[in-house]
């Protein structure tokens, strides 16, 4: 069973297992961005992580970028996916 810190379940031989992308495995990543997100908001930068700053953003910047392309195969993939109202408004203001 997964935990809120297991995104990627181990076998015993060291493996990575099939990852089922469900409700509670998106509520994981959610949950985590999110405390992140209160960390940073309340926390020196220093005491929520040993990174440097511009690294947090790196790898933030590249997990909202692979998150997009994924929305976007994820669309091509299946044509019927409607755009959400953040979507709608954000075209309609251009």
């Amino acid at each position: 069973m997964m935990n809120q810190f297991q995104l990627f379940p181990i076998n015993r031989d060291g493996h990575t297992m099939h990852v089922v992308h469900d409700a509670l495995w998106f509520e994981t990543v959610f949950a985590a961005l999110d405390q992140l997100h209160n960390d940073v908001c309340t926390e020196p930068l220093n005491t929520v992580s040993t990174l440097a700053p511009a690294d947090m953003i790196g790898w933030l910047e590249d997990i909202i970028y692979t998150a997009q392309e994924t929305v976007n195969e994820i669309r091509v993939n299946y044509p019927k996916t409607n755009l959400t109202d953040a979507e709608l408004l954000s075209q309609k203001a251009r």
